[in-house]
Order: structure tokens, then C-alpha cells, then sequence
């Protein structure tokens, strides 16, 4: 529903000229996997066998692939961070307000308030304060690297879901299902490909109860078809717990909360009340 309110043409932002207006909620169905076609690699790692199995369940057709490296080529994070952050606060916040106006005002500040503000990269924020996109040669390669990292991190992801015939769309896959942290992520942020992640299962031992969820991949402006299979997916599994089993230290002092032990709050605390 939020996504509904959401989409739509932003005159300053050029990817926002060709996405299709659509119900990003007409598809949330528990039948949505049925007859879909999803990719899935070899991989143990946690819940991720539980959940390919969950999708057959489903009526999905999973096919094991082997997805290509991810590109190669240089980031472009560091080259467009100050001149975006500056044009986000510069046209968010009033001028001469208590909210930094730019990234420059952000370094004054940590530098400022050195116990709150250095333990957050100031290192890398300065490194990108130094960074100056006006200069003819660094506007020219940040293009290039640009365009080329974009092209090549869709390819990466457009050979898989038309599992090698482009020419071919009988054998297209919907999407791909990879482990929450595979790279494939990192490609499909950079290929501007969304991606949807779904509870999967929580942690155990040294993990503690850290939740851990598998991603769908798709191809641009599939939302609709990933939120259909992500809801589809997860009401078949259900494995997502409140936020008070995953961390009950965080709960203890909420009175009626299911973790509530009031005699362990830290000295200090007052308990909240309903």
C-alpha cells in the first residue's frame, strides 16, 4: 500500500520517467508462486534449502543455476555521494535550520562533537567531501564508470533470468532466490534491478537470534512480481517472530510485554507505561 503511494514520475529523476503505474497489491495472494518459474543456486547455508522447498510447496518450479561473477569495475558510491547529499539536504531542509544543509555541515559537526559524531566513517566522509564532480576528468570517468557498471551488473542478472536464450522467452525464469548477503544483491543495486527480502529463520549459537531471510532478484520494474511471490512465500512459512524474541532484553522493562521482568531493569529505568 505504501509502494502504491509512492510510485510515480519524478521530473528530476530521469528512472522515473518509463515505470508502468500498477496496484503493487492486486497480485498478494497465497496462490501468487503457482506456476512460476524461479531460479535458485547450491547452497546449505541456513534456512535456504527449507525455504527452495517451501516455494515447490508453493507451486513454483525451482531450476539450480550458476550465476556469473559480478562485475568488475570501479565503484561509483565515493565519486556521487557529495554532490547527491548535498542536493538532498540543500532541497529537503529549510535553509539556516538546526539540519545540516550539506555534507560539509555534517563533517563540521562530527568534528564538533567529536564522542557522537567521529565513530561514524568521518574518514570517508572527508575522502568524499574531497571529491569534486564539476572537474571536467572526474565528471568524465564517473560517466563512464557509470554507464559500464550499470550494463554489465544487468547482464549479469538478465543472463540468468533468460537462462541464456534471450531470443527465447518460454524458459524465462520470474526471478532468483539467493541467501540474504549473496552478492547478487550488490549486483542488482547497481544494475538499478529491485529486490525483495523475506523472512526466513533466526540464528542460533554464536548468531544468537539475528533473523536471516532469502532475497528475490528480478528483472527492472518487476515489483509487482516480487511482492506477489515474497507474500505468497511467506505465508506459506510464516517464520517471522515479534521483535521482543528476537531481543527480550529490549522488552523487559514493557509492562505486558511477554519478556517483562521488571526486577531485572537497569537502576534508572522507569518502565513505560500502556
Amino acid at each position: 500500500m505504501t509502494l502504491n503511494v509512492l510510485v510515480g514520475k519524478d521530473p528530476s529523476d530521469p528512472a522515473s520517467t518509463t515505470p508502468p503505474v500498477t496496484d503493487y497489491t492486486a497480485g498478494l495472494t497465497p496462490d501468487a508462486l503457482v506456476g512460476k518459474r524461479i531460479a535458485v543456486i547450491s547452497s546449505t547455508a541456513g534456512p535456504y534449502p527449507a525455504m527452495v522447498s517451501a516455494l515447490e510447496a508453493a507451486g513454483a518450479t525451482t531450476v539450480q543455476v550458476t550465476i556469473g561473477s559480478a562485475p568488475d569495475t570501479p565503484g561509483i558510491v565515493h565519486t556521487e555521494f557529495r554532490r547527491d547529499l548535498d542536493a538532498y539536504l540543500g532541497g529537503r531542509f529549510a535553509k539556516g535550520g538546526k539540519a545540516p544543509d550539506s555534507l560539509q555541515e555534517i563533517i563540521a559537526y562530527n568534528d564538533a562533537h567529536p564522542v557522537e559524531g567521529l565513530k561514524y566513517q568521518q574518514t570517508q566522509l572527508v575522502a568524499n567531501q574531497a571529491v569534486d564532480l564539476t572537474d571536467p576528468a572526474t565528471s568524465a570517468a564517473y560517466t563512464a564508470n557509470l554507464a559500464a557498471g550499470k550494463a554489465a551488473s544487468q547482464a549479469v542478472i538478465d543472463t540468468v533470468l533468460d537462462n541464456g536464450t534471450p531470443g527465447d522467452p518460454s524458459d524465462d525464469f520470474d526471478a532468483v532466490l539467493v541467501p540474504t548477503g549473496n552478492a547478487l544483491i550488490n549486483v542488482a543495486d547497481r544494475a538499478g534491478y529491485p529486490a525483495l527480502t523475506i523472512p526466513a529463520g533466526y540464528g542460533t549459537g554464536s548468531a544468537g537470534r539475528n533473523p536471516i531471510g532469502v532475497t528475490l532478484v528480478g528483472t527492472a520494474y518487476s515489483e509487482a512480481k516480487l511482492l506477489a511471490g515474497g507474500y505468497a512465500l511467506e505465508q506459506a512459512t510464516q517464520v517471522r517472530l515479534a521483535p521482543s524474541w528476537t531481543n527480550p532484553s529490549m522488552w523487559r522493562c514493557v509492562p505486558g510485554s511477554t519478556f517483562f521482568t521488571g526486577q531485572f531493569c537497569n537502576p534508572g529505568d522507569r518502565l513505560l507505561r500502556r
